[in-house]
């Protein structure tokens, strides 16, 4: 039985570091080869291919209906590497493409500065979509659209039947796909964070966690590092950019759900942080972002009221490929209505790697 996907129309957003020239990829079998080639050391973030490389099963990010038929909900399926195929199979595993509709082809090139996919299947999956009412038709299809969106970085995807635009009762699919998710007010402004987190735990070999005063100072070097612009009370004297601390401890509560006080800096830490306490300001070495580009793809309720799963990747801006998937626990950020110049309504309470 084909699991019902609920309504979902919202808004991606996705946050990019780099800009990157364009370049046709062509078929899926050259695409593929691309995923396999290297990036030459010049111009390549920190975070490296060899990262990406420690583990031999890739994995694919499944949408998929929740049970209460108001949302999506994202399964992880392992596969031995992200192709065109894998991603179909992926979607079969999880009855999203039904099991008679075959596999024809998968592309991806570059146009006018976007990444549009084009997937086509044998017409057996155009009869399974004629069979559904209107709203299990146009979630199926928004699924399998977010689903290879993500897998591949991509900006727009057209699916097709035997290299024909799919028509059915209710819709005539002849304009390409772009990526939805729905997430709630002011996420977005969260991005950051995530992207902030991802970037010390992968280059520091680290764990989240909320104990460890090392990691915490890290943690904070890199979201003011990259994103000292947020807060207009952070200003940049000569090669360092000095913070006032309830300004640090604003970036601190959104790191760290339940930060109460700001962390004392360990020794190993205090060449690159340091505390004037004449002026009550806290001064960070210019941070650098690399060529990496981060977004939120997945957002589901959280456990607790008030509080939001999030699953956020970071690619490799320059050939696009996943280099991690984490899972974020956030809640409402308990210290924003005590603040000034408020910056983030959630803080962070847990990630895990997907």
């Amino acid at each position: 039985m084909k699991k019902r996907l609920a309504v979902l129309f919202a808004v991606c957003f996705s946050m990019s570091f780099a800009i990157i020239g364009c370049k046709n990829i062509g078929t899926v079998q050259q695409e593929e080869a691309t995923q396999a080639g290297s990036v030459t050391e010049e111009g390549t973030t920190s975070i490296n291919k060899t990262q990406k490389k420690e583990t031999k099963q890739e994995k694919v990010v499944v949408y998929t209906g929740n049970g209460n038929a108001d949302g999506f909900l994202v399964e992880i399926e392992k596969v031995k590497k992200v192709t065109g195929k894998a991603v179909y199979e992926a979607l079969k595993n999880q009855d999203i493409i039904p099991k008679n509709a075959e596999y024809q082809s998968f592309n991806v090139a570059e146009d006018n500065g976007k990444r549009v996919l084009t997937l086509d299947l044998s017409k057996e999956f155009q009869e399974d979509l004629m069979q559904m009412g209107s709203t299990g038709e146009t979630l199926t299809m928004q699924a399998i659209a977010n689903t290879y969106l993500v897998a591949y970085h991509g900006d727009q995807i057209s699916i097709t039947v035997d290299g024909n635009i799919i028509e059915t009762s209710h819709m005539i699919y002849e304009d390409p796909m772009e990526f939805e998710v729905s997430i709630p007010e002011n996420m977005e402004h969260m991005v950051p964070v995530f992207d902030s987190l991802m970037r010390c735990m992968l280059e520091n070999n680290t764990a989240y966690t909320k104990e460890d005063a090392s990691f915490y100072w890290n943690s904070l070097f890199y979201l003011i590092g990259g994103y000292f612009d947020l807060n207009e009370l952070c200003t940049v004297e000569g090669e360092e950019i000095k913070v006032p601390a309830h300004v640090v401890e604003q970036y601190a509560n959104a790191l760290f759900a339940g930060s109460e006080e700001l962390f004392d800096i360990p020794k190993n830490k205090q060449g690159m942080v340091r505390y004037d306490k004449e002026e009550d300001a806290y001064y960070f070495p210019m941070g650098d972002i690399g060529l990496s580009d981060t977004r939120v793809i997945q957002c589901e309720a959280g456990e607790k009221e008030g509080s939001y799963v999030i699953y956020a990747q970071l690619f490799d801006s320059v050939d696009k490929e996943v280099i991690k998937t984490y899972r974020f626990v956030v809640k409402p950020n308990v210290h924003g209505d005590k603040m000034t110049e408020f910056m983030f309504d959630y803080s962070v309470d847990s990630v895990e790697e997907m």
